[in-house]
């Protein structure tokens, strides 16, 4: 999926998106930005975990490091009530897939070397046209 904005350069010099303002712009006055969308879901299983509090907290330290190492948006999405596992889903928006693959890639490698689970089924998609 492919988000396409068209932004005009109006009165002023400012950018905005005003095509009702402009009957028709000179062609050189028009930008068109692209965005490319990245998911991903990873399952993480956790031995020896006694309480949902534990696993709570392994989840939501994951989810911090993550969200600040990669500048990505991440949150736990299911197997909320069970000790030993979490789903957490992953989203990355970029202008390139190739990015969007490499960092996705990164994200699981640095899961992988987290030493408190153990990283199972993961499922990534990038959305493109």
């Amino acid at each position: 999926m492919i988000i396409i904005l068209k932004l005009f350069c109006c009165t002023g010099g400012a950018l905005k998106g005003c095509a009702e303002q402009l009957q028709s712009p000179p062609e050189d006055t028009i930008f068109t930005l692209r965005m490319i969308v990245g998911v991903m879901t990873a399952k993480l299983h956790l031995q020896g975990i006694g309480s949902l509090k534990a696993k709570r907290s392994i989840v939501k330290s994951l989810i911090g490091r993550l969200q600040s190492r990669f500048n990505i948006s991440i949150s736990e999405v299911d197997h909320n009530d069970s000790k030993t596992s979490a789903v957490i889903g992953i989203s990355i928006a970029a202008n390139e897939a190739g990015f969007i693959d490499s960092q996705l890639d990164v994200v699981i490698s640095f899961m992988r070397r987290d030493g408190r689970f153990y990283l199972g089924q993961i499922e990534r998609e990038t959305f493109n046209a």
